[in-house]
């Protein structure tokens, strides 16, 4: 099978019809995206290792889930 050779237009620019989304930008111009500050998460994360007993191990397991509620808690509160 050979390839199909591509119009003048599709040739340069080959990347144009494709869907270009970035996590990063806000929705529309009036909405941004929140994101908690590393103090606001290592406060959070630091509370849920002391809650559990202070065992090693679990930092990324802490980190990740107080990121989450952050987000989660300022998404319901609409802050």
């Amino acid at each position: 099978m050979t390839p199909h050779p591509a119009s003048n237009t599709e040739a340069a620019k080959p990347f144009t019809t494709a869907a270009t989304l970035d996590a990063t930008e806000p929705m529309n111009d009036n909405i941004t995206p929140f994101a908690p500050t590393e103090d606001e998460i290592a406060d959070r994360a630091y509370l849920k290792f002391q809650n559990q007993g202070a065992s090693d191990g679990h930092d990324l397991t802490h980190w990740l889930a107080a990121e989450t509620e952050l987000i989660a808690e300022h998404a319901l509160v609409g802050t």
